[in-house]
């Protein structure tokens, strides 16, 4: 299901970073999955015309801090410690689709795993991860408390 205002708030929110040079969307965030998909464009294109390994793991890993990002109590934030990818099929064009599933959530940590697709529904890619949830910290350049 396609829900464009959750991808309209996820533009909003990467814009000006790696993510949005990207081009990724999303198409559906519930509570513990993602779903979103990658235009593939010459730009994503390593030099023998398919997509660069490094544009898939990207999009899979920005699939993961989404969902991780509905877990999150407010000032937390969130970074990946381990990720592996194994990769199935070349893509040269098209559009690629990507799931993320949370597969446990910890105190300290949570599990994913990410299937990419192509657009004749084949396993393109299969990413495990590992995030770490981060407390608030102080600002580097915080005065020290009164």
């Amino acid at each position: 299901m396609d829900h464009p205002d959750v991808n309209e708030r996820f533009q909003r929110r990467i814009k000006g970073t790696f993510t949005e040079v990207l081009g990724m969307r999303l198409l559906e965030v519930g509570q513990g999955f993602v779903r979103g998909e990658l235009p593939v464009r010459d730009i994503l294109k390593q030099p023998y015309g398919l997509l660069h390994g490094g544009a898939i793991a990207t999009f899979a890993d920005s699939l993961v801090a989404t969902g991780t990002g509905r877990f999150l109590a407010l000032g937390q934030t969130m970074t990946t410690i381990e990720f592996k990818v194994n990769f199935m099929v070349p893509v040269k064009d098209g559009t690629v689709r990507g799931e993320a599933t949370a597969l446990h959530r910890g105190r300290r940590t949570m599990v994913w795993e990410v299937r990419i697709t192509d657009g004749d529904d084949r396993l393109v890619a299969l990413m495990s991860t590992a995030v770490m949830i981060l407390d608030p910290q102080e600002p580097p350049n915080a005065p020290p408390p009164s």
